[in-house]
């Protein structure tokens, strides 16, 4: 497990600090809640189309699998549990993967984009969390990124859920509301767990 999260260190592209990091998923979470909870009629309708989007697939499968790609690419010799060729023979795998998914599977494909951007990111949160034992504040942070993933890991494999979850959603204001109620409340206490750093 340690060896996992020491590798998890790789996954962010730039440096973010604890702190930082939380705050910015505070923000998120924060933003959504208003749209839910506020959020017209064009808001509904852009959610309903995300996973069709050609566009939204472009961006969240591009910038999620050059992540992925880019995380494989600074695995350390520790990390190439079957020899110097892991590296390479990774790269060449998901990176065929990667391209082939907008050919092969694109229905619902900016769905699985979000999922593996939403597993990079929550690696790259964990990855700072870890070691922090004299912060206890930080587990807030962390068990909202373990249902993040286990969210994006289902939606990964039936992407269709998406659409099945958002029309349920919408068919009662209720509904709507509390959904942005929760996660306004949870940006707010993410943002003060931050504080607490």
């Amino acid at each position: 497990m340690a060896i996992e999260l020491a590798g998890m260190r790789h996954c962010a592209p730039m440096t973010l600090s604890l702190f930082t990091y939380t705050l910015l998923t505070a923000l998120i979470f924060f933003v959504l809640g208003l749209l839910f909870l506020f959020g017209r009629p064009g808001w509904r309708e852009a959610v309903c189309r995300f996973p069709r989007s050609d566009l939204a697939a472009y961006l969240t499968m591009g910038i999620g699998g050059g992540w992925f790609l880019y995380t494989i690419s600074q695995l350390s010799p520790a990390d190439e549990l079957f020899g110097p060729a892991t590296r390479s023979v990774l790269l060449v795998v998901f990176g065929i993967t990667w391209i082939g998914s907008f050919f092969v599977v694109k229905d619902f494909l900016a769905v699985r984009g979000l999922a593996v951007l939403v597993l990079m990111c929550a690696a790259t949160g964990l990855a700072k969390a870890f070691g922090e034992y004299e912060i206890p504040a930080r587990l807030l942070l962390v068990s909202v990124l373990y249902v993040l993933i286990v969210i994006a890991i289902y939606l990964g494999v039936s992407p269709f859920r998406w659409r099945d979850f958002f029309n349920w959603l919408f068919a009662d204001n209720r509904r709507n509301r509390l959904m942005g109620s929760v996660f306004t409340l949870c940006g707010i206490l993410l943002a003060g767990a931050a504080f607490a750093y």
